[in-house]
């Protein structure tokens, strides 16, 4: 057994970076793979061949909470990186009928992304351009936990019947695919969806606030929302974020409109659209149609 003390690695959220259309691992995330690669070459750790156990035993630098799911990203790679073990990938077979499908879905993607790149849309072209990948996630994710998110089957296998489930929840009406983060712009109101609040919390668990011109939020993306939807729920006084009672009700407000983790379900689409490559809400389809034509007029002008 080789027992390691590493630095406490950082999260998904601030492991990778985007620059321009590229996304790359930050300076933070750099230094922690150099880190634990020196650490690795004064123990002298050499790559193990077969199959391993790691079993990772976190201690927080300090009393934060924190989803611990989150650090293990960061720390693998690093492993992997400084030569701890030879990654070997899983191999997931796949029947005839699910083949069919996943091919089925990458030439509609293929035919729908030429569509959007010949009419300069640009979020068609982002959001098509990932559907084939995407797709193949989520049919491995349906072999690998079928019915119960916590459930791992011994032998994942992909069937047609655990693709179609997936195909469900991501091709949509007239034949329209977006990505599985589609459920954000579905309004929980919209739906007589009542304390809907995957994100209650945000402010304890280090999501952070958002600050703009526009005042300050209490959810990290709080303003963008506010700003579309022109909800005016921003405050110009920081201190108003640590009330209690303004902090619950600006939280509510917002969740009742932020779909993140409603999930998406027949009822959802036939109350929904899809605009710009994502499946939307009214409350959404209005205020990107109050968008454009608050544009349009501005071009006119």
């Amino acid at each position: 057994m080789i027992d390691l003390e590493l630095p406490y690695p950082p999260s998904v959220n601030h492991y990778w970076r985007r620059v321009g259309a590229r996304t790359l691992i930050s300076r933070g995330g750099r230094a922690f793979r150099i880190a634990v690669c020196s650490i690795l070459a004064v123990h002298g750790i050499r790559p193990i061949d077969g199959a391993l156990e790691v079993v990772i035993e976190l201690f927080p630098p300090d009393r934060r909470r924190r989803d611990v799911d989150n650090t293990q990203k960061a720390l693998l790679d690093a492993l992997a990186h400084g030569g701890a073990w030879h990654p070997i990938p899983a191999v997931v077979p796949h029947t005839d009928e699910a083949r069919q499908i996943l091919v089925a879905a990458r030439i509609e993607a293929e035919a729908e992304y030429e569509r959007a790149e010949a009419n300069n849309d640009a979020v068609g072209t982002t959001v098509w351009g990932r559907v084939s990948e995407q797709s193949r996630k989520l049919a491995l994710l349906a072999a690998r936990r079928p019915g119960v998110a916590s459930r791992r089957v011994p032998s994942p296998h992909i069937r047609a019947e655990g693709r179609a489930r997936v195909c469900e929840e991501t091709i949509k009406a007239d034949g329209c695919m977006v990505l599985p983060q589609a459920d954000f712009f579905l309004a929980p109101k919209d739906f007589g969806v009542i304390n809907h609040r995957p994100c209650h919390n945000h402010a304890a668990i280090g999501c952070g606030i958002s600050v703009d011109a526009g005042g300050y939020a209490i959810c990290s993306i709080g303003g963008a929302i506010d700003s579309v939807l022109d909800l005016k729920l921003r405050t110009k006084q920081l201190k108003d974020l640590f009330d209690p009672e303004f902090a619950h009700r600006q939280t509510c407000s917002l969740c009742d409109v932020c779909g993140r983790e409603l999930g998406i379900t027949s009822h959802h689409i036939a109350k929904s659209q899809v605009l710009h490559g994502s499946l939307m809400s009214p409350t959404w389809q209005a205020a990107v149609k109050r968008i454009e034509q608050r544009k349009k007029q501005g071009d006119a002008a």
